[in-house]
């Protein structure tokens, strides 16, 4: 599990899986499967410039290849996380780390 703030990549790297849960104060524990996602680098400029779309929840090469490239201090904005249940859809909330 790794939680926002700095992340060192090569933990990144050994789970290159996106996976989701309900929070602790939800009544029922609902799997949650992820459909699709956005994934963005942003190396100081405030606003990343292009977004790699991705629909499986375990990162594909083009995205692997981005984060052994990127530099130190890279933020990588992982969003508009969809999510299936056996009850519903929805999205997750967006999520940010900074590679070390």
């Amino acid at each position: 599990e790794i939680d926002e703030g700095g992340v060192d990549r090569n933990v990144i790297l050994a789970n290159p899986l996106i996976t989701v849960r309900s929070s602790k104060d939800f009544d029922y524990d609902l799997q949650w499967k992820v459909i699709c996602y956005k994934v963005a680098f942003d190396e100081g400029e405030g606003t990343p410039l292009s977004y790699i779309l991705v629909d499986t929840p375990r990162f594909p090469e083009n995205v692997i290849s981005a984060i052994r490239k990127a530099k130190s201090g890279t933020r990588m904005v992982i969003s508009d996380i969809k999510v299936r249940s056996n009850v519903s859809e929805r999205y997750a909330p967006d999520f940010s780390v900074i590679i070390k």
